[in-house]
C-alpha cells in the first residue's frame, strides 16, 4: 500500500486530524486564489487601457516587458485588428472575475474554467517569458478547481514508464567480439 491510494474506513484519529489539516489548508488556498483574482480583475476596471480595451496592446507591445520582437511580429494580425485586442483584453477581465467567483460555480462550469485559465497562463509564459509565474497559477489553480476527492490518474506516464521497462531491450547490442591482436614484427 502506498500514500496515493485511498485510505480504508477506520482511519484513527491521528489520520483523521491530519485529514482535518489538509481539508483546512485546501480550503486556506483556495480562499487565497479566489482573492488573487479577484483583487487582479477588480483592480483593472478602474485603468483606462483596460476599460478601452487597448491594454493588451500595450503589454504585448511593450519594450522591455512585452513580447519579444520576433512575436510581436508574428502577432501583428491580431495587434492590429482593435476588435481582436479589445475582446482579449476584456476577455481577460472576465476570465479573471469568473475565476474568482469560481467556488460559487457547479463542479461542470469549474472544470472548463480550469481548462481556460491554465491556457491563459501558458499564453502569459510564452507571451511574457514569466514561466515561474505561470507554473505557480497553474499549480495553484488545480488546488483551487479540481474536487479534493478526485484521484489523479496518470495512465500516461504508467503506459511510459511500460514502455520504457521494455525499451532497453530494443537497445541490446550483440556482444562485441574480441578486438584482433596487432601483427607482431619480426
Amino acid at each position: 500500500k502506498w500514500h496515493w491510494q485511498p485510505q480504508d474506513e477506520t482511519a484513527s484519529s491521528r489520520s483523521m486530524a491530519m485529514r482535518l489539516l489538509a481539508l483546512s489548508s485546501l480550503i486556506a488556498i483556495r480562499i487565497q486564489v479566489a482573492g488573487i483574482y479577484f483583487e487582479s480583475a477588480v483592480s483593472k476596471f478602474s485603468v483606462n487601457e483596460w476599460a478601452d480595451g487597448t491594454a493588451l496592446y500595450y503589454w504585448i507591445t511593450h519594450p522591455m516587458i512585452g513580447a519579444p520582437h520576433w512575436e510581436v511580429r508574428m502577432l501583428a494580425p491580431f495587434l492590429h485588428s482593435a476588435t481582436l485586442v479589445s475582446l482579449a483584453t476584456w476577455g481577460t477581465l472576465l476570465l479573471e472575475f469568473a475565476l474568482s467567483i469560481a467556488l460559487l460555480t457547479p463542479q461542470r462550469f469549474r472544470a472548463v474554467l480550469l481548462v481556460l485559465a491554465i491556457a491563459f497562463h501558458i499564453a502569459i509564459a510564452l507571451c511574457f517569458g514569466i514561466l515561474t509565474f505561470s507554473l505557480c497559477m497553474i499549480a495553484a489553480l488545480i488546488l483551487y478547481l479540481r474536487p479534493p476527492d478526485k484521484l489523479f490518474h496518470f495512465a500516461l506516464a504508467a503506459r511510459k514508464r511500460r514502455v520504457v521497462r521494455f525499451a532497453p531491450a530494443a537497445f541490446d547490442l550483440p556482444p562485441a567480439s574480441p578486438a584482433p591482436e596487432p601483427a607482431s614484427r619480426v
